[in-house]
């Protein structure tokens, strides 16, 4: 991933994270504002087996 907001490296032994990250690009519009996209992200972190130790504010 590289964007001027972050730029990261990710190797995984399968295509889970690729995965991840392009029901990320489908499902969260580009231009939307954190607020709604925090809840987006959660049920996709959701199907794809994701977790959190404290829920974002």
């Amino acid at each position: 991933m590289h964007t001027p907001q972050a730029k990261f490296l990710v190797l995984t032994p399968d295509d889970a994270m690729g995965e991840f990250f392009r029901d990320i690009d489908r499902t969260v519009p580009a231009d939307a504002p954190w607020p709604d996209a925090v809840p987006l992200l959660g049920d996709i972190a959701a199907r794809h087996g994701v977790a959190f130790g404290e829920v974002a504010q």
